[in-house]
């Protein structure tokens, strides 16, 4: 009996918590879509291929590092772009500079 108590004490205080500190609302901020932002050229000096071949290797290998739906999670054709960033670069901070700088306009 003391335990059944205990756990409805502990549903009460979890419950005043929840009211009392209630969670913020999380805000998702939504991706650029790189295909449409640069033209062809800016496309192809960040990614070193042109947008064609990029969409040719999203379906290519889209499937096997496509990624779910849940927590606005990063999506195959960003993970390819974000790795393309990287080996035309040679560094992952030059990809972040760019995409903050992208965010930004």
């Amino acid at each position: 009996m003391d335990d059944d108590s205990d756990y409805e004490d502990d549903e009460f205080n979890n419950l005043a918590l929840l009211l009392y500190f209630p969670r913020r609302q999380r805000v998702l901020k939504p991706r650029p879509d790189h295909f449409t932002y640069w033209s062809y050229d800016e496309f192809f000096d960040r990614f070193r291929l042109s947008k064609s071949t990029v969409y040719f290797l999203v379906n290519l290998i889209g499937e096997r590092i496509c990624s779910t739906n849940w927590n606005h999670a990063v999506s195959s054709e960003l993970k390819l772009l974000l790795t393309l960033r990287y080996y035309a670069t040679g560094s992952i901070r030059v990809g972040q500079k760019q995409i903050k700088i992208m965010n930004k306009k």
